[in-house]
């Protein structure tokens, strides 16, 4: 096929490349649906846990520091980050075996079926 053939048959798909690329951008990402997994899990602990932990890894205090600040010994503090851990994993597993959580091969899926190659091709 020479490349002017090559270059015109392209021009038939580009006109329909378009909205199935904004269709398939406005499917929500495997990232955007763990994040919000994710977020949603943090936000269910309690108000302490939550707060432990993003000292903890956000701010990078140390377990003797947050110690100081909630005046208990750093052993306290470092069962409060394991049980925070604990329901976050637990929160983010549950969450996302949820019937209302869409999964990975639902998310492929859906991506697949909004840019399929129906009404690619314009009629001659």
């Amino acid at each position: 096929m020479s490349h002017s053939a090559s270059a015109s048959l392209a021009s038939l798909f580009v006109p329909h490349l378009r909205p199935a690329a904004q269709a398939y951008a406005e499917l929500p990402s495997l990232e955007t649906v763990l994040t919000q997994v994710l977020a949603e899990a943090l936000a269910a602990l309690p108000s302490r846990e939550r707060t432990v932990l993003r000292l903890h890894l956000v701010e990078g205090l140390s377990l003797e520091r947050i110690g100081t600040v909630y005046r208990t010994h750093k052993s306290t503090v470092s069962r409060w980050l394991a049980r925070a851990r604990e329901e976050v994993l637990a929160g983010t597993r549950s969450r996302l075996a949820s019937p209302t959580c869409p999964t990975v091969r639902q998310v492929v899926e859906e991506r697949a079926r909004r840019v399929s190659c129906s009404g690619f091709i314009r009629a001659p």
